[in-house]
């Protein structure tokens, strides 16, 4: 969980666009207010409704703009700890 706890703290905490993709094809909008272990609350972009979003459902996290602050250390995507020589 930490890559997918990184990625989400940076969109959540930057106030970040991001388009929801999920399983069955259809798309979501807007920035993540919080999140947890099972759901993502997801804020439209006039901050006047909310929706909860099981993560079980979903495909893609898009981004609208680039997030430098979440990309994971190396051994994280690889899931292994960094070899040293």
């Amino acid at each position: 969980m930490q890559l997918q706890d990184g990625l989400l703290k940076a969109l959540c905490d930057g106030k970040v666009m991001v388009s929801i993709y999920l399983t069955n094809g259809i798309r979501l909008s807007g920035r993540i207010n919080t999140y947890d272990r099972y759901c993502i609350v997801l804020e439209n972009d006039t901050h006047t409704a909310s929706q909860v979003v099981y993560k079980h459902a979903i495909s893609t996290i898009s981004p609208q703009h680039a997030t430098p602050h979440a990309t994971p250390p190396q051994h994280a995507v690889d899931d292994k700890p960094p070899h040293h020589s």
